[in-house]
């Protein structure tokens, strides 16, 4: 190797250490391999020949010819499809976002999201650009939305959705407008890739930008061939490729006419001579060489090695080009491409840095805005104004709650409402039915019973409590659960949402999880007195009944015998005696002791009629006595299991009264300890403020410092390997 070589060499080495320093970034992965690609042309002392066309049939012709001369043994040859430029003077168009899904059933999908306008990404049909399936139930309607700002940044924001739109496995959700980044990671739906988001890859296609540096790793050679078709106009695609090949310093640049020999003469000339006009117009058009070279046909056969005589002179003629620069110039050349290509490589560097730069800037920036967004002051005073709305609406819960539970209380209670435990009981009263325990003695003794064998107290112990316990379960559910809209776990999720102001708060170790539970038992399970249910009640025997009521039974019914017997004559007596009667006997009747003995029949035929309606009279004096009896033992059930109900319905209501009371204490505990914890925190959090803010100041100053000092470093590679070459910096 001559000194140029060895020197260009370590200028080599030095940006590789320099690239090296920096290796943390992916940025800088493809300039260590272009590195890598140059210090390996500098030691095999290669040169390189890029053939570009249309056509990648011509260029492989092309190579395959210069393959078979023993140019192969100076020359690396390559032939490739020339891209499609786009015009040096016009602006690039913007780049197209690229949306590929990783959370579908089946094939991935990809979503092209054009730069034109703002566009909604959802599961509407009739609102969104972007379409997603209709099977994704977490995503909404209008999610979230894209749009590719004036200063050429694509940025997406979050439309309001139900289950929010996260980035790059973040758990807080996006809020206002959040810039995108080539593999950044969008969630729609859920942090945690649930079933029924959806997850897209960012990407982006830069059709032009790709086109312009598909196009400079061509010009990556010393010499670089154009095969042209002079049948049509000389393209300005292919315009724009030479211009640009002539910025790069390329020791010479073959325009190659290939035109095919059926042209039309005419067309071929009038092409020609614009091709040549617009070459000499050009300001390095010593580098520019125009070659007519007769690729088709070339040899009587495709794949065989003897020229067509007309075609074999051109070759020759190209061939020599090339040989002589290989031969006088070969080392020239090639410190020319690789200190070309080098510096291309620090002027990417400076590109990655200036990149990192503006990154952190931003990032700085951002994170200054943050800290100007927390004002300790501000979130003081909001604290202290949010914890008196919540003293205010706990205050109001739980007399509202008091007071409902003291209604249903009262409802419960009432034997006027149907349904209510006290109707119950009289209901069940009503159905108990009395059984005669013992009568004998005088007295009678009877019993309430029900239909099943259990005994009276048993079930309706049984009825009181079991309906105790519904309603006292019912109450507490409906404090925790429903009252007020939400009961009180509606309470303490909204107080703990309300106090989320408050920046890297702890507030979920010391907030309140759940309300506490209630137990029926030390008042339900308390033992009762057993009401007998039964009455023992004087009840004169059939005989004694009679004896006592005989009397004036008797007399009764004597004084009407007497009556009627007066009030019917004797006469009328006397008329019924038949006068026939004793004739054959021969014996007188007296009318007079027939009368009596008359009389004395219907006297002795009355008799058994009173018996009868005095044992009647007993039986239903009995049934009335029976009935008394049953109702004021019904009644005394009713009054007896009425106040056993209001006795445990007060206790089971100071039961909840407490368990409210306690909450009611929790809750108002649990506010002091935020209000203490919360001042101190945000004391602490202004003093972190200062410190971070003095943070930001040194690490911009740190970045500076460390911009200044690689760019110093890089001009002076650059100027190293400029000078040591004596080549001229390739323009931007």
């Amino acid at each position: 190797m001559s000194a140029k070589t060895d020197k260009l060499a370590k200028g080599i080495q030095d940006v590789k250490q320099f690239v090296v320093a920096h290796a943390s970034s992916m940025a800088f992965n493809g300039i260590s391999k272009a590195l890598q690609q140059l210090e390996t042309s500098l030691s095999t002392g290669m040169l390189m020949v890029q053939i570009v066309s249309h056509e990648r049939s011509q260029a492989e012709r092309l190579q395959s010819l210069l393959a078979k001369t023993i140019l192969i043994e100076k020359y690396q040859v390559r032939a490739d499809i020339l891209p499609d430029l786009p015009a040096l003077d016009a602006p690039l168009p913007p780049p197209t976002l690229i949306l590929r899904s990783s959370g579908l059933t089946g094939q991935p999908l990809c979503y092209a999201v054009s730069p034109a306008q703002k566009q909604v990404i959802g599961r509407n049909p009739n609102a969104a650009q972007i379409l997603l399936p209709d099977s994704l139930s977490l995503v909404s309607g209008c999610h979230a939305e894209f749009w590719y700002s004036e200063d050429g940044k694509w940025q997406i924001r979050d439309r309001s959705s139900k289950n929010g739109t996260y980035l790059n496995g973040s758990e807080q959700a996006l809020e206002g407008w959040q810039q995108l980044k080539v593999d950044d990671r969008l969630c729609l739906g859920s942090s945690k890739n649930a079933i029924g988001s959806v997850t897209l890859n960012v990407d982006v296609s830069d059709q032009a930008a790709t086109a312009i540096a598909e196009a400079r790793k061509l010009l990556n050679c010393n010499v670089v061939c154009l095969i042209v078709d002079l049948s049509q106009p000389f393209a300005e695609g292919d315009q724009r490729f030479v211009a640009q090949a002539v910025q790069t310093s390329l020791t010479k640049v073959f325009v190659i006419d290939a035109t095919p020999a059926v042209t039309s003469p005419v067309v071929a000339r009038k092409n020609l001579t614009n091709l040549e006009h617009w070459l000499n117009s050009q300001p390095y058009r010593a580098q520019i060489e125009l070659v007519p070279l007769l690729l088709q046909p070339i040899a009587p056969i495709p794949g065989a090695t003897v020229w067509m005589p007309h075609a074999q002179p051109k070759f020759e003629q190209f061939y020599q080009i090339l040989e002589t620069l290989a031969n006088d110039k070969a080392e020239e050349m090639l410190l020319q491409r690789v200190t070309t290509q080098l510096l291309m490589q620090i002027a990417a560097i400076e590109a990655v840095l200036s990149n990192q730069a503006t990154e952190l800037t931003q990032q700085l920036q951002q994170e200054e805005e943050k800290l100007l967004e927390l004002k300790p002051a501000v979130l003081r005073e909001q604290l202290r104004k949010t914890l008196a709305k919540l003293k205010e609406d706990k205050d109001q819960f739980f007399k509202q709650a008091k007071d409902d539970i003291s209604q249903s209380k009262t409802a419960l209670l009432n034997g006027l409402i149907k349904g209510s435990l006290t109707h119950k009981i009289q209901q069940f009263s009503k159905d108990l039915q009395p059984q005669v325990v013992s009568d004998r003695s005088g007295y009678r003794q009877i019993q309430l019973q029900i239909d099943d064998s259990e005994d009276v107290h048993t079930v309706a112990t049984r009825l009181c409590r079991s309906e105790l316990q519904r309603w006292f379960h019912s109450e507490w559910h409906k404090v925790c659960k429903h009252h007020n809209g939400d009961g009180l776990q509606g309470l303490y999720q909204r107080s703990y949402a309300t106090l989320g102001f408050i920046p890297n708060f702890d507030l979920a170790s010391i907030w309140l999880k759940d309300a506490s539970t209630v137990d029926d038992q030390p008042v339900l399970s308390t033992p009762v007195v057993e009401l007998a249910c039964e009455s023992r009640f004087k009840q004169p025997s059939l005989f004694g009944y009679l004896f006592k009521n005989i009397k004036g039974q008797v007399i009764s019914s004597l004084a009407t015998l007497m009556l009627v017997v007066q009030i019917v004559p004797d006469e009328v007596l006397g008329s019924k005696i038949n006068p026939n009667q004793n004739s054959n006997s021969g014996q007188a009747t007296n009318p007079a002791q027939v009368v009596k003995e008359i009389k004395k029949s219907l006297l002795i035929a009355l008799l058994p009629t009173v018996a009868i309606l005095s044992y009647v009279s007993y039986k239903h004096d009995r049934e009335v006595k029976l009935e008394e009896e049953t109702e004021k033992l019904q009644k005394e059930t009713v009054s007896y299991y009425q106040s056993l109900t209001k006795n445990l319905t007060e206790q089971l209501e100071m039961d909840l009264r407490e368990a409210l009371e306690g909450e009611e204490k929790r809750f108002r505990e649990t506010l002091e300890i935020v209000n203490e914890q919360g001042i101190a925190h945000l004391s602490e959090l202004e003093k972190n403020q200062t410190q971070a803010k003095a943070q930001i100041e040194s690490r911009r100053k740190a970045q500076q410092v460390a911009l200044e000092k690689d760019q110093a470093e890089l001009q002076r590679l650059r100027r190293d390997v400029s000078t040591s070459n004596k080549v001229a910096q390739v323009k931007g």
